[in-house]
């Protein structure tokens, strides 16, 4: 069985963040669908990861949310250079709002269709019983 990392927890130390700097988010996805983030000082932030597949930048984010270290709170609070809203799910693994409301979308799609399967067998299963009881004389 293959084991992914989904997430790596705020590796950033309250000793390690200098109040005098700003700081933003990276969002990065490599290769193999592994997401993870970074924090990075504004100034830095172009130094990106060059093997990453995708990487989207936070807008600058508040020292008290950085001291913080609570990434949900940061998703709530900041969102993308993009303007984009961004999150993170149970995992911790980040979302942008858009790949979020398209999962919400085909969850329900699958689910509905699910149970109007269920449904239909459930029909069909006490209509066959309904025809074998009285086949054999059973009440």
């Amino acid at each position: 069985m293959e084991h992914r990392r989904v997430i790596k927890r705020p590796l950033w130390k309250r000793s390690d963040i200098d109040p005098t700097k700003e700081c933003v988010l990276l969002l990065v996805e490599d290769d193999d669908g592994n997401r993870e983030f970074e924090l990075r000082e504004f100034a830095k932030k172009d130094d990106l990861v060059k093997e990453a597949r995708r990487i989207h930048t936070t807008a600058k984010i508040p020292l008290d949310l950085v001291i913080s270290r609570c990434v949900v709170s940061i998703a709530e609070n900041v969102v993308l250079e993009s303007g984009e809203g961004f999150m993170f799910n149970s995992n911790g693994a980040w979302l942008t709002l858009n790949e979020f409301e398209a999962y919400k979308k085909e969850f329900f799609a699958r689910r509905e269709s699910e149970f109007w399967l269920m449904r239909l067998l459930s029909r069909l299963h006490s209509k066959f019983l309904r025809k074998f009881c009285k086949s054999r004389g059973c009440q």
